[in-house]
């Protein structure tokens, strides 16, 4: 005896389930964001590959719990880390965060976290869902671009030239000490 079921179906969705999941990978890849689900019933957290990747933990070597992840924040930064998320507990709201990482050969990460958490009918939080996007180099052109102006800046008050910047609307915007020399009149009065 036997039977013959016709499993096709089954099959077509389990390959569009799969390419679904390739997709989402990718893009999480692609975009340095990851996703991570802590479980505060059971005290169970789940990272997705790329924030392992952010972190640059080998899945097999690193339990990942809260309190693990907690020691990969930057020293500076735990305590306002863990009160974040402590107050969004408390207060049932959802946060933003940028902190620092500090990976075991001493590199530091700069990332932005997203949290939201489902509570049960009597308040008590359930399950935290949030994402880790890797935002180091975005930092460090923040920081040169920073640096560039303050240089900038720099080389604008010490130039004994007169020097006089204007916006789209011919608003003046940096009346430097040579021109206040030139001119007669203080930056203050004429920006």
């Amino acid at each position: 005896r036997g039977s013959i079921t016709d499993i096709s179906q089954r099959k077509e969705t389990e390959r569009a389930l799969r390419k679904a999941a390739d997709r989402l990978e990718d893009a999480q890849r692609i975009a340095k964001i990851g996703c991570w689900e802590l479980d505060l019933v059971k005290n169970r957290l789940y990272w997705s590959d790329e924030i392992f990747r952010i972190f640059e933990f080998d899945p097999e070597k690193f339990a990942a719990t809260y309190e693990a992840f907690l020691e990969t924040v930057h020293p500076d930064d735990r305590a306002t880390v863990d009160g974040t998320y402590r107050r969004s507990l408390e207060t049932k709201t959802s946060y933003a965060i940028v902190h620092r990482l500090l990976l075991p050969d001493g590199r530091i990460k700069w990332v932005r976290e997203n949290c939201e958490t489902t509570f049960d009918a009597e308040g008590r939080p359930l399950m935290s869902r949030g994402t880790v996007q890797d935002i180091t180099r975005q930092r460090q052109i923040e920081d040169e671009l920073h640096s560039s102006q303050e240089r900038l800046a720099a080389f604008l008050r010490a130039s004994p030239e007169a020097v006089i910047v204007t916006d789209d609307e011919a608003r003046i915007s940096v009346f430097n000490a040579g021109a206040e020399a030139v001119f007669g009149y203080p930056a203050s009065e004429i920006i």
